[in-house]
């Protein structure tokens, strides 16, 4: 119960709960299972979509489809996933970041699951074809809140920012 308490926390208090996930000192495995974690309920969730959209052809079956996307998603978006954790711990140690790079990707891990409820939510209400202005708002809306939480969970895995003068 305490994961999912975790979640839920992480949406009021992410730096908080980012805290308290370091002071466990998470293995890389524990970090792994968090973003494939993350990115399998993201595959899954679109899986409806991605066969509404799909349009048959001889050459390439349904099956084929979503193997393709399958691949995408859960071999590629994590490796892509620990690009983005790595390039966002350099952009914070050139501004004096004192965190780790463990920490850098716990934070972007575990808010990519962390946000997998509101995924899911937007992956359900994009089914309606007839609101997609709400649509289109809901999701920057989204976009804004992972952000935001993310940067609070950076922000609490970097120690003191110093400043130059």
């Amino acid at each position: 119960m305490a994961f999912w308490r975790d979640i839920a926390q992480t949406y009021v208090a992410p730096g908080t709960v980012i805290r308290r996930l370091l002071a466990r000192n998470p293995a890389e495995r524990v970090l792994l299972i968090y973003v494939m974690g993350a990115c399998l309920m993201s595959f899954l969730v679109r899986l409806p979509r991605l066969a509404h959209i799909y349009q048959p052809t001889a050459e390439a079956p349904l099956e084929a489809y979503f193997a393709a996307s399958m691949v995408a998603g859960l071999i590629f978006a994590p490796l892509f996933f620990y690009a983005i954790a790595a390039v966002s711990q350099l952009i914070a140690r050139m501004f004096g970041g004192q965190g780790t790079w463990k920490g850098s990707r716990l934070a972007l891990f575990w808010c990519l699951l962390a946000a997998q409820p509101v995924n899911v939510f937007l992956e359900i209400f994009s089914n309606y074809n007839d609101l997609q202005n709400i649509n289109r708002i809901s999701s920057l809306m989204a976009a804004v809140w992972f952000l935001t939480i993310w940067g609070l969970a950076m922000r609490a895995t970097l120690g003191t920012i110093q400043k130059t003068a």
